[in-house]
């Protein structure tokens, strides 16, 4: 049953004998991507790091920047190899965990419209510090690097953090109404935004004072942190009577999802087709940009160290929280959710088309000025695709945008790092051309789903005589 938009003035599930607090399940977000934006920053470096070392390559410095400028010597030619590699490498372990996430992900949402939200918020934070604990192992020891793929599985059998978003928004629709729902989503890609860039400031540092080992306890400590919040402070948004004859592992998840797509209203089962694509774009689209402007910021013309390149994440995320949080309380008053998401596409390719052209650090601390609003996008499509479906489908919806958004972290690296290192000799910004033209295919679709909505409305209008 469609949950009309006029009607829902009660959260989705109610219980009238709990106050639900402000804060619920931000600070898991807070932590747990603090702890992936520690991880993300760290092991490309590392990776790095190892393969220059293998290639006994000592005046190429990842923590200090330095990068040979000469193409024709052939110190640039083995520094362009060992970008490759490493390219690939982190292709390799990212897709990994990637690929299981996209299982799990849709398992456990399902799961957690019978069984409660409280096992999918604890799982990710595990899967994510026993992958810490193997980089640990793999640098104290030495070694090869293969051997990091133990990690990636665990890190995968964990959920990755589609998982624990997902189930972060299936709480936030569990407790609030339709009025707070959007401005509590917004909110959670704030918190997810802040932490993540914040990390990677934080991971800067501490891998050009301390080391890797350092960055990778960091990632272990706050993921753990993240762990024992779900356990001892986050209560159980639906009554569950009895879970013994809950499994996690059948093929009545899977069903589920179908199901989910039947029986909508007129025009609305499009549109939540259409708007599930427009966000798995939008999920590929970023998931390739953040896992490519470490190496590209490394490379030449720009060759930041650590400590720059945490400056740089930074930017992005002081300017772009403070964006979101002003358009989604401004936006609004002015904008549909289809206004919104246009406005955020058109920050988003422009700061994209920018990367791809940037040729000195002015230009390139630029581009989190014009992506100031680019996060608006994805709170916007999850609260409105959460009002469309009925308040028992909450999980296996965001279960659906979960392995959404597993199957975008899994095919982006697999697609732009390849594309990267195929582009890397005749021009590196390629990469965020490509970018930028994925978007634009974005705002085409929701341009048909906008102008179908718009049909859809009048047509349900009363004639009056």
């Amino acid at each position: 049953m469609y949950s009309s938009d006029d009607d829902e003035s009660t959260p989705l599930i109610s219980h009238p004998v709990r106050k639900w607090p402000i804060v619920t399940v931000e600070p898991i977000v807070l932590l747990f991507m603090f702890g992936k934006g520690v991880y993300i920053t760290s092991f490309p470096q590392y990776i790095r790091s190892r393969i220059a070392e293998d290639y006994e390559v000592s005046g190429l410095d990842t923590t200090n920047g330095t990068c040979y400028a000469n193409i024709s010597s052939s110190e640039y030619i083995m520094q362009e190899q060992i970008q490759k590699q490493a390219t690939m490498w982190t292709l390799y372990f990212t897709a990994t965990s990637q690929f299981i996430a996209m299982f799990v992900a849709t398992i456990l949402g399902a799961y957690s419209d019978k069984a409660g939200r409280k096992i999918p918020l604890m799982l990710p934070p595990v899967g994510a510090a026993l992958n810490g604990l193997n980089y640990l192992i793999v640098i104290y020891l030495h070694l090869p690097l293969w051997t990091l793929f133990f990690g990636a599985v665990l890190q995968g059998l964990g959920g990755e953090h589609t998982t624990e978003m997902a189930t972060c928004c299936s709480y936030i629709s569990d407790i609030t109404t339709k009025q707070q729902r959007t401005f509590r989503m917004i909110v959670l890609e704030i918190v997810y935004s802040f932490a993540f860039g914040g990390a990677q400031l934080c991971a800067g540092y501490a891998i050009h004072i301390y080391g890797y080992q350092a960055a990778f306890w960091l990632h272990i400590s706050v993921s753990s942190a993240a762990f024992f919040y779900a356990v001892f402070f986050v209560r159980e948004s639906l009554k569950v009577e009895d879970t013994s004859n809950t499994s996690i592992l059948t093929f009545d998840h899977f069903k589920q999802i179908a199901l989910l797509f039947k029986n909508k209203r007129s025009g609305l089962r499009l549109q939540l087709v259409i708007l599930i694509v427009v966000l798995f774009f939008q999920i590929l689209s970023q998931t390739g940009c953040n896992g490519l402007y470490v190496l590209y910021c490394m490379d030449y013309p720009f060759c930041w160290s650590s400590v720059m390149i945490g400056y740089f994440s930074a930017a992005r995320v002081a300017l772009r929280g403070p964006g979101v949080l002003l358009g989604g309380k401004l936006l609004p008053r002015c904008l549909s959710d289809f206004g919104m998401i246009y406005v955020s596409s058109i920050s988003y390719t422009s700061s994209l088309l920018l990367s791809a052209f940037a040729f000195n650090d002015i230009m390139m601390f630029m581009v989190p000025v014009v992506a100031a609003l680019s996060s608006l996008t994805i709170p916007v499509i999850r609260s409105r695709l959460s009002r469309i479906v009925d308040s028992t489908e909450q999980g296996i919806l965001f279960a659906c945008l979960g392995c959404t958004g597993s199957i975008a972290n899994f095919v982006a690296p697999v697609t732009f790092n390849a594309i990267y290192a195929v582009t890397l000799g005749f021009f590196s910004g390629f990469i965020f051309i490509v970018l930028a033209a994925i978007d634009v295919i974005n705002m085409m679709l929701t341009g048909f789903t906008h102008r179908q909505d718009v049909l859809r409305s009048n047509s349900e209008k009363p004639i009056i005589p």
